[in-house]
């Protein structure tokens, strides 16, 4: 089912020459449903940033509990709303008010690296540690928890907002040979979530914590090394998604306002430093206030190593960011010159806010879980509702030509089906994540 929605996507974006996931949604489904896929993106980049800055903290509480001692956390600079805070506006925000990435473009070379060093540090863990598991369970113990589940994996085959923009720039651009780079990189990722879930719960059983990397011990060079990477990681991935983000809110607020071009060109620098500076202000805190990494997997999903966060979070933040400009823009109904002359004002307000709720957000969600669980329920929209949504209405087109009647209502019924699971999934693990959130304990995995 994911990979049809996938393909749907490219089948689309060919009939309109559409070279973006947004420009799709609009082409097939109009521009509500566009402005409601742009929405929903810039949450999940939102949330994506929360996660990592979570993570990072979990990575460090992990190398302080092996080199200071179970009580860390009541030191005041090793306690992780401290090392969370510094981290981000020190090693992340500077980075989120730029314009461009461009010197991150080697970042995805560390990225691949650090995903690829997860895996194998779990086989290695398991290989080496002489540990009981706890129970290993073999089937789910109820029909919730099965879906409970989905959104993860949802979130961890989420691609369907950049597969449009790859297919685009495909020098061979056709749908059979997309499908088969899309069946090749699905089974690689299989394989590669497979090897690490798999020898990481036989490891531990049900012992096993949200954020694995807190079971191992930091001063194997090995596990030290991953820890590192990881962080890293983070860092340089946060930026992405922040302006990705900023360009959607951009976006819509220039169609609100209704700016001229004149005035959404001038006002871009503005708005890219506010728009930054909240964003990452409510991610800091976010992330401080969450008790652990298991209620930030479940609302945004799971990473790993604290490398990873740190490198990761920019062009995480810069994608969001560009996608909250971008909607901001929209409904202001910004005129081309407005748009760009404000583009350095909204890029940095948007930075500002962004990171600002981003910080706060990791710092008091309880744990990664939660976070993850609502980034699933997000990508349950992204995978399933908004592709459906462009089944059904591809399906109508076909029955209003008289082209392929016979397929054209399997795929009405089909589209109808996907969205309905989307809709489903999003629902169940939405109130899951709330009773996550009344009801989880808010203290640090390893500090007593």
């Amino acid at each position: 089912m994911l990979a049809s929605t996938m393909l749907i996507l490219i089948y689309c974006s060919d009939i309109n020459n559409d070279s973006t996931y947004h420009d799709v949604l609009l082409s097939m489904c109009g521009k509500r449903a566009q402005q409601l896929a742009a929405a929903s993106i810039m949450c999940t980049c939102f949330g994506i940033n929360v996660t990592f800055l979570i993570i990072i903290g979990d990575q460090y509480d992990r190398m302080f509990a092996t080199y200071v001692g179970s009580q860390f956390c009541h030191t005041w600079y090793l306690n992780r709303n401290f090392t969370i805070s510094v981290t981000a506006i020190v090693c992340i925000w500077t980075m989120c008010y730029f314009k461009r990435l461009d010197f991150l473009r080697y970042a995805s070379t560390l990225g691949v690296f650090a995903m690829l060093y997860v895996v194998f540090l779990n086989i290695y863990e398991y290989l080496i540690l002489e540990t009981t598991p706890g129970p290993i369970k073999t089937s789910p113990t109820s029909i919730v928890s099965l879906f409970a589940a989905l959104p993860v994996v949802c979130f961890a085959y989420q691609t369907h907002e950049i597969v449009v923009p790859i297919y685009a720039c495909m020098a061979d651009r056709k749908l059979k040979s997309f499908s088969k780079a899309t069946a090749l990189a699905l089974v690689l990722l299989f394989v590669l979530y497979c090897l690490s879930g798999t020898f990481g719960y036989l490891t531990f059983g049900a012992y096993v914590s949200p954020d694995i990397m807190q079971m191992f011990d930091a001063r194997d060079p090995v596990v030290a090394a991953g820890i590192f990477a990881l962080i890293i990681k983070m860092i340089t991935t946060y930026a992405p998604l922040m302006f990705c983000g900023r360009g959607a809110l951009d976006g819509l607020y220039a169609e609100i306002t209704k700016l001229s071009t004149e005035d959404f060109i001038g006002g871009e620098l503005k708005r890219r430093i506010i728009i930054t500076s909240i964003w990452n202000t409510v991610v800091l805190i976010l992330s401080i206030v969450t008790p652990n990494i298991t209620i930030a997997i479940e609302l945004l999903g799971i990473f790993a190593l604290i490398i990873k966060m740190i490198t990761t979070y920019a062009p995480l933040m810069f994608c969001g960011r560009g996608a909250l400009d971008g909607l901001y823009a929209e409904i202001t109904k910004l005129s081309t010159e407005d748009f760009i002359g404000g583009e350095l004002k909204r890029r940095i307000i948007i930075t500002s806010i962004w990171n600002t709720v981003v910080l706060i957000l990791s710092i008091v969600t309880p744990n990664i879980t939660i976070a993850i669980e609502l980034l699933g329920s997000l990508a349950a929209c992204n995978v399933f509702v908004f592709p459906g949504l462009c089944m059904v209405a591809l399906a109508k087109r076909m029955a209003h030509f008289g082209d392929h009647v016979l397929f054209s209502k399997g795929l009405y019924i089909y589209g109808f089906l996907v969205i309905i699971t989307g809709a489903f999934i999003f629902v169940i693990v939405f109130i899951q994540v709330i009773n996550d959130l009344l009801y989880s304990e808010g203290e640090t995995l390893l500090c007593k």
